[in-house]
C-alpha cells in the first residue's frame, strides 16, 4: 500500500483507538488482563483453561511482552517441548510474528 493510500484512510477513517493490553494469559506478574495501553500485537501460542492448545493473536504492552518474552527465553533454554507436540527450542516457536500498533 503506498504512503497515500494510507494517508487517505486515516483521513477517511481516523487513527486506530488505543487498545488495552490483552495479557491475561497468566503467562506475566499480572495474573489478569493489565491496565497498560498495548502497543504491539503478537501472535502466541497458548494453552487454555480448558487443555486445548492454539495460536492466538493479543495486544501487548511492553512490559508483557517483555515479561513473556524471559519466561519464553527461559522455557525455550531447556529445549522442551509443548505437551501439543511444538518444540520450545527457541522464543520464536512460541511467539511471533510481533508487530507494533
Amino acid at each position: 500500500m503506498t504512503t497515500q493510500a494510507v494517508t487517505d484512510i486515516k483521513e477517511l477513517v481516523g487513527e486506530m483507538p488505543a487498545r488495552g493490553c490483552e495479557c491475561d494469559l497468566n503467562t506475566c506478574q499480572h495474573g489478569e488482563s493489565c491496565s497498560r495501553t498495548a502497543a504491539w500485537v503478537a501472535r502466541m501460542h497458548v494453552k487454555k483453561a480448558s487443555g486445548a492448545h492454539t495460536s492466538q493473536v493479543i495486544a501487548i504492552c511492553d512490559e508483557c511482552l517483555a515479561a513473556v518474552r524471559q519466561r519464553l527465553a527461559r522455557i525455550s533454554s531447556y529445549g522442551l517441548t509443548c505437551s501439543c507436540g511444538i518444540p520450545a527450542s527457541s522464543v520464536g516457536d512460541l511467539l511471533g510474528p510481533v508487530m507494533p500498533l
